[in-house]
């Protein structure tokens, strides 16, 4: 099994050099090049204040797209964390310029998070290859709910960290050939 750093490492590698393919000028952003103090890092990664999730989930790049900045996230799935999300679409609500970025299967997907089309979960989500049946409340998925047995199963099959999440329906989204 391909652990999600790898598959994000995977994502991130691909996105930079569809970037460059473009011609788009691009730096990394994110908490991971712009925290480096230890002591903070620790702090940030216990803490889900709205400071601690702003600095968290900052967006992975900063481009320039036709003569505007925009912020990138880029996923290395169909799914997106909520608290992620939430940051996104708050930036996003605020009038920042911010694209979410899906890798799935080779190709890329992107819309901004205002325009994210979520899959209707209804109140339980079945993860078929682990053989579970997750809980869902307000259409996030809510893995650390199962019971212990059930979570670790999931976990031991997905690599998956046990936060809420929620699934986006790809075809409902632009396919990236051109910015």
């Amino acid at each position: 099994m391909i652990t999600t750093n790898k598959k994000g490492k995977l994502a991130e590698a691909a996105f930079i050099n569809r970037l460059q393919v473009l011609k788009i000028p691009f730096d990394k952003f994110g908490r991971e090049h712009t925290i480096k103090n230890k002591i903070l890092i620790q702090k940030l990664n216990k803490d889900y204040s709205k400071t601690s999730c702003h600095i968290r989930f900052s967006p992975d790049f900063l481009c320039c797209i036709n003569e505007e900045l925009y912020f990138a996230e880029v996923k290395n799935s169909k799914t997106i964390e909520k608290h992620s999300f939430q940051n996104y679409a708050l930036m996003d609500k605020a009038g920042i310029n911010i694209l979410i970025f899906f890798f799935v299967q080779g190709e890329f997907y992107y819309c901004k998070p205002s325009e994210v089309p979520f899959k209707n979960h209804g109140n339980f989500e079945k993860h078929y290859k682990a053989g579970v049946v997750i809980p869902v409340f307000d259409n996030w998925v809510y893995p650390k709910a199962m019971d212990d047995a059930d979570f670790k199963t999931w976990k031991n099959i997905t690599g998956g960290s046990g936060k809420p999440y929620a699934s986006v329906q790809m075809p409902k989204i632009k396919k990236l050939n051109k910015l």
